[in-house]
């Protein structure tokens, strides 16, 4: 599995484009950064991305929050599973979960994007996974549990340290 980093993925997206015959064009702004009290990070991001325009294949190393704000994306997670998202919706992408997104409206796609990470992604080093594509049994995608790769090449995180605290039945944080 190959990691690559968001600037590197939008050239891809925009090589296989112009490849393709098309000018198609996309960005990914950030806007803010943030330090949880347990060390875990948070990045905002501006994403943008023209008609016709899709991401590769990829997984993400902890959860993310998109807001699209204009256009239609489609999110495909193989096996047959594909979710429409329409501007003024807002959708999850679970840490592991093998998709990708194409824009199908005729106008571009523009989204907010909010992440929870490991700190080995800070100062907006928001990485993916780059997959083959998805894996299946039966009609079920398959997801990857990491662990994965930090953007120094080195270090690996595990996606399990980023799930939500256990609470109780009043809502209450279980520290166990």
């Amino acid at each position: 599995m190959k990691t690559a980093k968001w600037s590197e993925v939008a050239g891809l997206v925009g090589a296989l484009a112009l490849f393709a015959g098309g000018a198609r064009a996309d960005t990914f702004t950030p806007i803010s950064l943030g330090t949880l009290p347990n060390g875990l990070i948070t990045e905002n991001y501006a994403f943008t991305i023209d008609p016709g325009g899709c991401t590769p294949w990829h997984v993400h190393p902890g959860p993310l929050w998109v807001t699209l704000t204009a256009g239609q994306l489609t999110e495909e997670r193989g096996c047959g599973i594909v979710h429409v998202h329409n501007a003024g919706q807002a959708f999850a992408e679970e840490p592991g979960v093998i998709h990708r997104v194409c824009v199908t409206s005729s106008v571009a796609v523009a989204a907010t994007l909010f992440a929870v990470l490991p700190p080995c992604f800070t100062d907006f080093n928001d990485e993916i996974d780059l997959t083959a594509g998805p894996l299946c049994f039966g009609n079920h995608p398959a997801s990857l549990d990491g662990p994965f790769l930090c953007p120094d090449g080195v270090t690996y995180s595990d996606p399990a340290a980023l799930s939500p605290a256990m609470c109780d039945s009043e809502g209450n944080p279980n520290h166990e």
